[in-house]
């Protein structure tokens, strides 16, 4: 896989056409679109290896690039073959489409037609959408693979071709060897999805004959590649690191443009002279600090001596007050007069003391 600078929901993925089925060996490319509501909802797949739209390499792979899957919510399949957003990955959706669609049978994987399995009708067709798929996949998925790799794959295709030669042209053979004892019928579905190459391949020997040509092409471009070397793995991966370092920094690219827009520091500023005045700067903020949680310490306890004096004075003058009260009463024991009137004029006498005070 391949992603795109700054845009890590869209990426490129290639997928390797598995031995012993038509697509064997070819590099299948992939474009791959996360929504803002995956998990929740599948990614959005199409396949780019058509030819420029010549090919319809299965029932559900569409020459338009259409990926036709369940999982993909692209068909309607049954519940458990659906998207389920707690279970299901993108690893589930490659794997799906090049186990259970790139498969022996294709002509099968169209709805509806694998109950002509295991007739001859059946096995005929199959192997007349095989041969198609078979001949595009080296003209389409090697040949023009290995002309034009896609940009960040050009390391790894030319691994897979170099290293795999020998077996790719070997089943390529066994092809040309099948195609004369295996019967093909090219009517019926298989001509309603590839028109162009089934009227070509209809045609007695003439299938046989164009794939020994574009097999004696592949055996050339094959023949150009050269040995991967370290280097080539290196730069890759020195490559992929620079993109994720690319990746990571992004979002600190808007920071920094603040940053360089403000007035440049001198330039002849040493970093140790950086260091002291950072130190220096550190040490005035903790006076600052310190200063100012003395002086708040310090007026709390001033706040406290005043409420203290507040306090004493309240408390002497209501000693005074019951003094002045005991004298006055004493003052009136000694005239005879009520006592509902001997109280109100002490409480009057305190009442007129207090004021004055």
């Amino acid at each position: 896989m391949c992603i795109r600078d700054r845009r890590i929901d869209v990426l490129k993925a290639a997928i390797v056409g598995a031995a012993g089925t038509p697509y064997a060996h070819g590099f299948f490319m992939y474009d791959v679109f996360f929504g803002n509501d995956y998990p929740d909802q599948p990614p959005q797949v199409e396949i780019v290896t058509t030819g420029g739209g010549k090919v319809r390499f299965n029932p559900n792979l569409y020459s338009t690039g259409k990926v036709c899957l369940s999982l993909l919510g692209t068909w309607r399949g049954q519940s458990s073959e659906s998207w389920n957003p707690k279970i299901s990955t993108f690893l589930q959706v490659l794997i799906s489409i090049q186990g259970v669609v790139m498969s022996e049978d294709v002509y099968f994987n169209e709805p509806g037609y694998e109950r002509e399995a295991g007739t001859k009708a059946g096995a005929e067709k199959n192997e007349a959408y095989s041969n198609i798929v078979r001949y595009c996949n080296i003209k389409y998925a090697m040949i023009e693979a290995i002309k034009n790799p896609l940009r960040g794959f050009e390391t790894a295709l030319r691994r897979h071709f170099y290293l795999k030669k020998e077996e790719i042209l070997k089943e390529c053979y066994s092809w040309v060897e099948r195609a004369k004892t295996y019967k093909a019928d090219y009517t019926g579905l298989v001509g309603t999805h590839n028109g162009e190459w089934a009227g070509k391949f209809s045609k007695e020997g003439e299938y046989e004959s164009m794939l020994k040509k574009v097999i004696t092409e592949l055996e050339a471009e094959l023949q150009k590649l050269s040995p991967p070397s370290v280097k080539d793995v290196v730069k890759q991966e020195d490559d992929s690191s620079q993109k994720v370092q690319k990746q990571v920094s992004y979002q600190e690219e808007t920071k920094m443009e603040i940053e360089e827009s403000q007035p440049a520091k001198k330039a002849n500023v040493e970093p140790k002279q950086n260091f002291e005045q950072e130190e220096e700067d550190y040490n005035d903020y903790n006076y600052e600090q310190n200063q100012e949680q003395e002086d708040e310490y310090d007026d709390y306890q001033y706040q406290n001596e005043e409420e203290e004096e507040e306090y004493h004075e309240d408390v002497e003058q209501d000693q005074d007050y019951e003094q002045s009260s005991d004298q006055i009463e004493q003052e009136l024991s000694l005239i005879h007069i009520s006592e509902p009137t001997r109280q109100a004029e002490i409480s009057y006498a305190v009442f007129c003391l207090k004021k004055k005070k």
